[in-house]
């Protein structure tokens, strides 16, 4: 396992977003209002964003699954439907070669 936080963009834009080497167990802190980016190269991946919590009749909210093609990019917002009660968002994904990911804050 591997947290990491979000990155807040410099507010002169002389900064980036580290690209993270994607790693099962990988978990952002502070994920609240974040936009996960994943960029896939010479593999694709399903990514799988762990959903905390339980419906109303006590079975398990679903997790979240996005499938992504070989050399593919996708930004994800971070809802509160993906943090638990520690401000955490859990991720996991089906292949790891070439994923790299970050999340940067929109506030």
């Amino acid at each position: 396992m591997t947290l990491y936080n979000k990155y807040r963009p410099s507010l002169d834009g002389s900064t980036g977003p580290t690209m993270n080497a994607a790693a099962n167990g990988d978990q952002i802190a502070n994920a609240l209002g974040g936009v996960l980016i994943v960029r896939t190269g010479g593999t694709g991946t399903t990514i799988t964003i762990n959903t905390p919590g339980t419906l109303p009749n006590g079975d398990a909210y679903p997790d979240k699954a996005i499938v992504l093609g070989t050399s593919a990019e996708r930004w994800i917002p971070l809802g509160p439907e993906y943090i638990d009660g520690s401000g955490y968002a859990d991720l996991s994904w089906s292949s790891l070669p070439t994923v790299t990911w970050a999340c940067v804050s929109l506030n």
